[in-house]
């Protein structure tokens, strides 16, 4: 038997496909777990591409960076959410997890530690890992929100950035403007980075989303997908904005994994920003009804005593802790819904939620209607956990 790295073998299982693995040669009969929009391009969009993408000869190599004429367009359109940017600082990438990766590879030296807030988003948890750097875990507070005054006792001569992902995944919690600004305070006062991943800056419900990117600070990383915007997950488009001095680096790490995103990918999200900008609004509004259905769901009587529902303010998520009859672990409770209810969703376990029970459930996965048809499914499983 061929044995992997120790520092690999020590990382936990990619959490989505334990929970693919739960169900072997059958569909969950609802699946609340991994966050892929419903929603996807038109089918004429895609065949116009392919039609006209052989003239860009999309079988070829584009810049490492990505399509200069893309990276124009990502400028003009973060320009709509107040954030200047060059094409200079622009890196296109397969996905918004890559680019995570790209920029803990170029920035830390194995040992560093990098902040991140618990519920954290377990792909950077893993990621650091993987590169020999050490996450510094920060709690937050009792509706899971960033708590800046619970950060400076944390930070050491090794600490070197803070990672902020609002709307957050897991928890849908949101960083207000305040809570950005001390954030920035604290980072300045130690020569931090703050690496912003927005992947689901376009689904904020309850409060209005903040980027760091629109502040003068010059340390500040974004980073942004398609993926959930677009509903272009299999597509694996996504990008970053980055200090024009860390592109020539950045672009050493994009040539010796990647060398550049798929070109017919690119070709994609250009037409997706142009010809169709509003589609993150138009199915926005399906995915907010997912999620008040549900809220108004665990206002149930018997549920109300059996879990308790953090603040979703955005994204595709809802955390719930939970009050199971028996001394059951989140992965326990993940595992009974999907043998006894054929209900797929995530453990808290992955994202740094131990002791209590935790499950996330993504509401941005289904029409509306198929959520309907099964909420009594849901209902009654956590009922009898």
């Amino acid at each position: 038997m061929e044995y992997a790295a120790e520092r690999i073998n020590r990382i936990i299982d990619a959490p989505v496909v334990r929970v693919r693995k739960l169900f072997k040669n059958t569909h969950p009969r609802l699946d609340l777990s991994q966050g892929i929009p419903f929603f996807s391009p038109s089918e004429d969009m895609v065949k116009d591409l392919f039609s006209k993408g052989q003239k860009e000869n999309f079988n070829i190599y584009s810049p490492d960076q990505g399509r200069e004429r893309f990276r124009n367009l990502l400028c003009e359109h973060l320009s709509n959410y107040n954030i200047n940017s060059t094409p200079e600082e622009i890196v296109v990438t397969p996905g918004a997890n890559q680019a995570a990766f790209m920029i803990f590879c170029l920035l830390f030296s194995p040992g560093d530690e990098i902040i991140l807030f618990k519920p954290y988003y377990f792909n950077h948890f893993m990621s650091l890992k993987i590169l020999g750097l050490n996450p510094l875990i920060v709690d937050t507070d009792e509706n899971l929100k960033i708590d800046p005054e619970k950060l400076s006792d944390k930070i050491t001569p090794r600490t070197r950035a803070i990672v902020v992902v609002s709307p957050n995944n897991p928890s849908g919690s949101m960083v207000d403007k305040s809570t950005v600004f001390d954030l920035i305070e604290i980072a300045d006062k130690f020569g931090l980075y703050i690496i912003s991943d927005e992947a689901y800056h376009d689904f904020c419900w309850d409060k209005s989303h903040f980027s760091p990117l629109t502040t003068n600070y010059p340390k500040v990383i974004g980073i942004w997908s398609f993926s959930k915007s677009y509903g272009i997950s299999g597509w694996r488009l996504g990008w970053m904005k980055l200090p024009p001095s860390l592109v020539g680096n950045i672009l050493k790490i994009a040539d010796c994994t990647h060398i550049c995103t798929p070109v017919i990918s690119q070709l994609l999200g250009e037409k997706l920003i142009t010809d169709d900008p509003k589609m993150p609004e138009r199915f926005g509004g399906e995915i907010l009804t997912n999620r008040n259905l549900l809220l108004n769901m665990f206002k149930d009587r018997e549920l109300e005593k059996k879990i308790t529902v953090y603040p979703s303010w955005g994204g595709f998520y809802i955390f719930l802790g939970l009050k199971p009859s028996s001394n059951l672990q989140g992965w326990e409770v993940v595992e009974q819904l999907a043998k006894k209810h054929k209900i797929a969703v995530m453990p808290g376990e992955p994202f740094g939620m131990t002791g209590t029970p935790f499950i996330r459930i993504s509401y941005g996965n289904l029409k509306h209607y198929v959520l309907q048809q099964n909420l009594n499914r849901l209902k009654q499983g956590l009922v009898n956990i």
